[in-house]
């Protein structure tokens, strides 16, 4: 049994090398042949579902990461177009911070961004993670740039949420930051 056993591990490790299942045939294993074949078909089909479910999965957190980019690219029009009509995009911070609030609708999103663009100058905004839960994605990362008014250095870490409806819409963001320091560098 145990040399039997020896003999089926050789034989699958030389299929596996030379990705053939000819050699099984040669070597006289033709049972574990037959065992090996029917769990590579198995796994081939596991594998199969497993990889179509996934893509399902990571559906949001793909549209988040190219938001992303977007984002490095000065494409906002990209950012909007994946927004629901009726979206509530929140952003933290004190009074002190230009673009902090609460915006309904994608063009108020747009008002948002424009403010953002009319105080600060990002050099860096760097997803970390990208974790995805159902309709919920959780972005975190940090960010490094200059308060244009006062040409103090803006850096935090962040995390941002971002819920989906069923096609494939944001209706609802949240950013949290280090609200204290971008304050303090805003601010006189």
């Amino acid at each position: 049994m145990k040399r039997d056993l020896v003999t089926c591990i050789r034989t699958t490790k030389k299929v596996f090398q030379k990705k053939s299942a000819q050699v099984l045939v040669k070597s006289g294993a033709a049972s574990c042949q037959a065992k090996l074949f029917y769990n590579y078909r198995v796994l081939s089909y596991f594998l199969t579902i497993k990889i179509a479910f996934m893509e399902t999965l990571v559906r949001y957190g793909q549209t988040v990461n190219k938001i992303y980019d977007a984002f490095s690219r000065g494409d906002i029009g990209f950012i909007i177009s994946t927004l629901h009509r009726d979206v509530i995009w929140e952003v933290m911070g004190q009074p002190d911070i230009p673009f902090a609030g609460i915006y309904h609708g994608p063009d108020d999103v747009k008002l948002f961004f424009k403010k953002l663009a009319d105080s600060s100058s990002f050099k860096e905004m760097v997803p970390e993670h990208i974790l995805e839960n159902g309709n919920l994605v959780i972005a975190t990362g940090y960010a490094k740039g200059t308060a244009l008014k006062t040409q103090k250095l803006l850096a935090s870490i962040w995390s941002m949420i971002y819920e989906f409806n069923d096609d494939g819409k944001i209706v609802h963001f949240r950013d949290c930051y280090d609200t204290l320091a971008f304050s303090k560098a805003y601010g006189k």
